[in-house]
């Protein structure tokens, strides 16, 4: 059986970290393979951070069409942070990779959705690519003295039979 949303967050993830442009110190979080890509239990504690989940599969008004919804969230630490101006950097180079594997994806193909799709076929074969929709963002908001934004993007797929 195919776990479609941990395809996603790896797919996401490595799409995210090898198109953005952050630095060295920001932690990438696939939510379901972090024991695969972090070997530093400090590091995946670790800030800036994007974090990656993405939510159980669901079906479209038709019935037929499956989406799995990834929150990507981008957090520092207020006391290193007070003016947001880090997260809202973190926050930017992720849209920015979002819209351009969406906008890619509705036209000319580009390095972003190709790598993407290398990657789901990796870890997901029998998955098919259908597209992407966003979601409701997530609010701005500091917690705990964590500063926190996130996109939500929707990947649509459906699933071969083995």
């Amino acid at each position: 059986m195919t776990n479609a949303p941990k395809a996603f967050e790896l797919a996401i993830y490595e799409t995210i970290r090898d198109f953005v442009t952050v630095g060295d110190s920001v932690s990438f979080r696939p939510w379901q393979s972090l024991a695969a890509v972090v070997t530093d239990s400090d590091y995946a504690r670790h800030f800036p951070c994007i974090d990656i989940r993405c939510t159980p599969p669901s079906t479209d008004e038709n019935g037929v069409t499956k989406n799995c919804t990834a929150l990507i969230r981008c957090g520092t630490i207020e006391a290193d942070d007070l003016s947001h101006a880090d997260v809202t950097i973190l926050y930017e180079a992720v849209q920015g990779v979002c819209d351009t594997l969406y906008y890619q994806d509705q036209g000319t193909t580009g390095a972003e959705l190709t790598a993407f799709k290398a990657s789901l076929t990796a870890y997901a074969p029998l998955l098919t690519f259908g597209g992407f929709t966003f979601g409701d963002g997530m609010e701005p908001y500091e917690d705990e003295g964590i500063n926190t934004i996130g996109i939500t993007l929707a990947v649509n797929y459906s699933l071969e039979s083995a």
